[in-house]
């Protein structure tokens, strides 16, 4: 009797159903209920991997060239120009030519693997 209800308590829990194919003896009962006990600890398991996989591959899709970068591109050249701020000339062809590759080809505005690795080094 304590097996069936485990059973079926289990069948509840995991959101099989009864269904049309149940286990009739005992020993498949049992067997049933391990399996149920395996699945209901695996499940969220996998799910836990299916959303980290997801959240990586979001992550990756995010524009890599954003906004914020270049504007800390724009802090380093600040720096590097003695603290002395870019023209506002200047400052505003770097953003339109930016944003025409952003709007066209995120990928154009950096064209090879230098200049990938050069924007990979600006300080975070």
């Amino acid at each position: 009797m304590t097996l069936v209800l485990i059973y079926y308590s289990l069948t509840t829990l995991s959101s099989v159903g009864f269904g049309d194919y149940y286990p009739q003896s005992t020993s498949e009962r049992a067997g049933c209920s391990i399996i149920f006990l395996i699945v209901i600890f695996a499940w969220p398991v996998l799910v836990n991997a299916l959303m980290d996989a997801l959240m990586k591959f979001d992550e990756s899709m995010k524009d890599p060239f954003s906004v914020e970068k270049l504007n800390m591109f724009f802090a380093v050249l600040t720096r590097f120009n003695q603290n002395e701020p870019l023209r506002k000339d200047l400052h505003d062809e770097i953003e339109q030519y930016f944003h025409k590759y952003w709007c066209d080809d995120k990928f154009l505005a950096i064209k090879t693997d230098e200049e990938i690795m050069l924007l990979e080094q600006l300080p975070i």
